[in-house]
């Protein structure tokens, strides 16, 4: 309740600074432009100081008006356009929505200043409105439009070129995390220490122990450029790599997949592989007590789980391929994965993406 209240108060807060930081630019851009106004337009306003002054006190109350109510309103809409996605969709809207500003605009400022200046009440007012009253309004606001606008656009551009470049690291990363954990000393140690046992004892699963063993590499190579992948791939690039775990511990390891291979939901490619590596990396394996690890689907998330086993020597982790791993959802989707940290088990969730 303390933590919504005080971002309430700091939602207000910005959003008056907002309003007070617009008046002031208003101000020092308007105050210039209205004397210039009045100078060049109103030539009784030369010789007749009053008439000059309610002169430059209607322009600056167009000017401020009109930049006042524009620069609000685009700031409003900034957030709620996509430029990128939808050009000409987010011009039309924010075109329209900037007449109807204009348009409202003058009609309050007439119905300000005229009853104050010249005792006229509201129907005179709005008989007093013509087409001519608004033109000069409208290709005002609309050249404070194409600013704002323009602005944003660019805005939205390079920050689509700044996450392109986060992911595009966050790939690589990715890439650099999976291999190296295939190609350590203890990986292929091991993996061939068991290709050594099986060469001897039964020759045909050692040629599929070395087929599959190169299926891991390729795998990886063929998706190391994908931003997402099905899951009926990404099911095909860990089938290779289980077949060598299961191999090596035998027994000691159970796994459970309760998921179809679907082509019409994706995810982040290798991700299952890297939290099926930290699973087996980070627990200890034994007859008595398996490994076990469950993969299936809830509440619009693919969970990983595990049960969890202390080893004697813990092998030291820095979290890197979790942290890629989210990493990539974030610039990939902008959704978010969930871990679950307890005593007697460890699951991470990834968000299900669908085709739209």
């Amino acid at each position: 309740m303390i933590s919504t209240i005080a971002k309430e108060k700091t939602v207000a807060n910005f959003d008056r600074t907002i309003v007070w930081d617009t008046i002031k630019s208003a101000i020092v851009i308007n105050t210039p432009i209205a004397i210039l106004i009045t100078y060049v337009t109103c030539v009784p306003c030369r010789s007749d100081f009053g008439e000059a002054w309610t002169y430059f006190l209607i322009s600056m109350l167009y000017g401020l008006g009109l930049f006042s109510s524009m620069s609000l309103w685009n700031n409003y809409i900034e957030d709620r356009l996509s430029w990128l996605k939808n050009p000409w969709k987010s011009f039309w809207i924010a075109l329209s929505s900037n007449v109807v500003v204009v348009v409202l605009t003058v009609v309050i400022i007439n119905l300000i200043y005229r009853p104050l200046v010249y005792g006229c009440d509201f129907l005179c007012v709005f008989k007093g409105l013509n087409i001519g009253q608004f033109v000069g309004p409208l290709i005002i606001g609309l050249l404070i439009t194409a600013i704002f606008q323009a602005a944003n656009f660019l805005n939205d551009w390079k920050k689509s070129l700044v996450e392109a470049e986060k992911y595009k690291n966050a790939q690589l990363a990715a890439q650099y995390q999976t291999l190296n954990s295939q190609v350590n000393p203890h990986f292929l140690f091991n993996s061939l220490n068991v290709l050594s046992t099986l060469v001897k004892k039964n020759p045909d699963k050692a040629e599929k122990f070395i087929y599959q063993l190169s299926n891991v590499y390729r795998n990886i190579l063929d998706v190391r450029n994908e931003e997402l992948i099905s899951m009926k791939q990404e099911l095909e690039t860990l089938k290779a790599y289980l077949f060598l775990i299961e191999t090596r511990f035998g027994e000691r390891i159970k796994m459970d997949i309760q998921i179809d291979s679907k082509v019409d939901e994706y995810l982040v490619p290798l991700s299952l592989q890297m939290l099926v590596e930290n699973a087996v990396k980070h627990n200890a394996a034994t007859l008595k007590h398996p490994l076990t690890i469950q993969i299936y689907a809830k509440d619009d998330f693919w969970w990983i789980k595990n049960n969890r086993k202390q080893m004697s020597e813990p092998v030291p982790g820095k979290g890197m391929g979790l942290e890629n791993i989210r990493q990539r959802y974030q610039l990939a989707t902008g959704k978010e994965i969930i871990i679950q940290d307890k005593e007697d088990f460890y699951a991470v969730g990834l968000p299900i993406i669908k085709d739209n």
